[in-house]
Parts: C-alpha cells; structure tokens; sequence
C-alpha cells in the first residue's frame, strides 16, 4: 500500500513530478546538476570509455521523458556506444558528440527544471499561414512569410565561388530557422506541423538529425529554440506549386509575390539582430565556438598587435586600416618570428575582424606575398632526431606514466615494438 497514491494533482511517478494544474513534468534539481556536472567533465575529455558513456546516455534519458526535443543531441551519443562491446573500452569524443553535448550545457545551465506540455493538436503551418522556401544562385536568398509579414535574406556574394549553392539540403532548412528567430513566440508551448516542398528536409526534421554537420549546425539551433519554448515539431512534404508565395521570395520575384499576396505589408520584417533574450545564449556559443587553447592564441595575438600599435605610437582603433596589418607582419619577420606564428597571428586578429563582422584582410593579396617570403624565407633544416632502439626502450619504459590502464600500456609497447620492427626490416631489404 505504500505504492498507492490516492487522487491528487501532483504526483511523483519514475522520478518525475507531475503537476497537471499548472501542466508541468519536473525534473528534480539536484538530477539536473549532476548531468550539467557530468556533461562538463566530458566535454573536457578527448577519450571515454563505454561504461562512462552509458551512464551520462542514461542520464540524458531520464531528462528526455520530460524534453523530448533532447533527444536529437542524445542519438550521436547513442551511435557511439554500439561500436565497442567492453565497459573498459575507450571510444574519442568527437566533434559531432561535443557540438550536441554543449546544447545540453547550455540549456541546462538556464534550465529550471520544468517542462510545459504542449497544447493538444498539431497546429499546421498553413494554420499560422506560415511559409518558408529558399533558392540557390546569386541575387537568390531564402524567404519567410506569415499573416502579411515577410522576410527575404540574400546569400552572401562570397558563396557563389563555393560549393554550398549546391547543397540544397542546408538552403531549404536556413527559412525555417530564421522564421522561428522572427515569430519566436507564436511557437510557444504548441505543436507544430511544417509543410515542406524538399523532402530530404522533411525527414532531416523528423529525425532531428542529419551526417551533414553543416545542415547539423542549424538543426541544432532549432531543437534548442523549442527546448528554450517549449514546443515540438514535425514536418510533412508538399509540392512546390503549394508554396508559391515563399518560392516567390526567394527568387526575389517580388512582382509575382504580390500578385499572390497582394495583402502583404509593403516594407519586409526587418532581421533586426540579435534580440535581447539570446544575447548571453549568442556570447557562449560564440565563446565555446573555438577550443579554450584556440582562444588563448588568439588572445596572444590581439595583444602583441596592440602592444606592437602602442610601441610604434599607431592609434589602436578597431577595425585596424590594413597597412597595420602590413606594417605587423613587417615587424614580426624583422624580429625573427617563423612564418607559422606569423600567420597563427594573423588568424587571431581576422577571427576578431569576423566576429564582428568587420573586414576580413585574409585574402589581401599583399599579406598574402609577404607571408609566403616569410615562408620561403624561413626555412630551417628540420632538427628532429630519428627514433633508434635505445630511444624506442626509453619510450615503452615511460607509458605507464601517460596511459590510463595496463592493458592501454601493454597495447601501445606492442604496437611501438610492432610498427619500429616493421619499419626497420624493410628499410634493410631496401637497402640490401
């Protein structure tokens, strides 16, 4: 009888407290900060075994009973772990696994533990008449239209001399991104149907998942928007001629658009930045965008090109005109710098530059030359020592001290000994 629970509004049920006056699922707070614990240690982390993983996997499966938006950064994770069979196995964090991991830092770290359940029904986009489409060439961009409201945004000149106009997959998805950017709030809490005339999207935003890491890091905003708003989404496809008002658009047929909406606003929504409730979530992202050694280069770099400004008395003003940068590298091959830090450097002050959306100098074909007679220049006989047997012995009698387990240490010295033996033996039949 101790399982029995009498009528009430709330109760707890597999670790979830269930409130349906307010209609929310909560999540205990002590569990959401041991995962956000647990995701950081990880992400810090280049190898996991798969012990470790299936405990943060189960982890991340508990919260999404109540956030099953969550899921789609719990799949790679879950991809991961059928690759190995062992507890003790190590499988590498990759890029793909850490990228889905920080969404769930960064939702977690604002999280409160409470989940909303969504309006009943599927609300379709032709309901909110909502419509986005996207067309790839120069002059071409993707548009968004809802209730006489409408947005077009065209690509950069800079992707005409690229490959991506030809990925149509991560066109198509960029519209619906931004219409959830514009109209944020007539999303929450509800579940929406989007209607869209590429099916290769309709089943990339089924799945919440895609192999393109490109199409991947827009997919991973909009799953973070309905977690931040509590809604879920779906698609279905429809044929073009459905959708002609955003085909319209975003072929920059602005007569055509009228004739099919004649009743729209005169003047586009205007895509007006950054707005206010996703400032600080836009600072992390951009801050985690690189690694932490990355970002410490980087800072190296703005500080000797600023201390270089002040010695030579030049106004440190941002952006900086281009013949700073010219005098900088000047300066770095006079006092000795190698070509490689040279452009380590360079690299530093021109991700500033494009953070900020300022001018990119990295294709300036006078910084270009100098580097490459910094290069040329630069070069130095390689001083690197070959690998004798007297070397490899001191190597296989440290690993102990760097591997994490005995059998790591017993796997590596094999396959030193193995890979130096092999080497040898055929150097000598080349030989004789």
């Amino acid at each position: 009888m101790k399982k029995t629970e009498g009528p009430t509004t709330l109760i707890e049920y597999l670790g979830l407290t269930i409130d349906t006056v307010n209609m929310v699922v909560n999540i205990p707070h002590k569990k959401v900060e041991e995962l956000l614990k647990r995701i950081i240690k990880l992400l810090a982390m280049k190898e996991v075994t798969l012990k470790e993983l299936q405990s943060i996997f189960g982890s991340l499966a508990f919260c999404t009973k109540a956030l099953p938006a969550g899921r789609a950064f719990s799949c790679r994770l879950y991809s991961t772990m059928g690759k190995v069979s062992k507890p003790f196995h190590f499988m590498r964090v990759t890029s793909g696994m850490k990228n889905d991991l920080l969404m769930w830092k960064l939702f977690l770290e604002q999280f409160n533990g409470n989940s909303y359940t969504n309006d009943i029904g599927w609300i379709s986009n032709f309901d909110l008449e909502l419509y986005t489409d996207s067309a790839g060439g120069l002059g071409k961009g993707c548009a968004a239209y809802r209730y006489g409201k409408w947005t077009f945004l065209e690509w950069p000149n800079e992707w005409n001399s690229s490959e991506i106009f030809k990925d149509i997959t991560y066109l198509e998805i960029i519209p619906i991104a931004l219409a959830i950017f514009l109209w944020f709030d007539q999303f929450y809490k509800k579940n929406i149907l989007f209607h869209i005339n590429n099916l290769a999207v309709v089943n990339i935003l089924n799945k919440k998942s895609s192999k393109s890491e490109r199409v991947m890091s827009i997919l991973r905003l909009i799953v973070y928007c309905s977690l931040i708003g509590s809604f879920q989404f779906k698609a279905v496809h429809i044929l073009s001629k459905d959708n002609a008002i955003a085909d319209a658009l975003s072929r920059a047929n602005f007569q055509k658009f009228r004739r099919l909406a004649p009743l729209a606003n005169d003047h586009p929504h205007p895509i007006c930045g950054v707005l206010e409730p996703f400032k600080d979530e836009v600072n992390k992202l951009l801050q985690h965008s690189v690694s932490s050694n990355t970002t410490n280069v980087y800072a190296n770099a703005i500080c000797s090109f600023n201390k270089f400004r002040t010695s030579f008395q030049i106004e440190e003003s941002w952006p900086p005109p281009v013949d700073h940068i010219i005098n900088y590298v000047a300066y770095l091959s006079k006092n000795g710098y190698c070509y490689t830090t040279a452009k380590t450097y360079l690299s530093g002050i021109n991700h500033k530059l494009k953070i900020n959306n300022w001018n990119d100098y990295s294709k300036s074909f006078i910084l270009g030359k100098m580097l490459k007679g910094m290069q040329r220049l630069g070069k130095r006989v390689d001083s690197r020592k070959p690998i004798t047997v007297d070397v490899l012995k001191r190597i296989i009698l440290i690993l102990h001290h760097v591997c994490k387990s005995n059998y790591e240490t017993k796997l590596l010295r094999a396959a030193f000994a193995l890979a130096f033996f092999w080497i040898y033996e055929n150097w000598r039949n080349h030989i004789y």
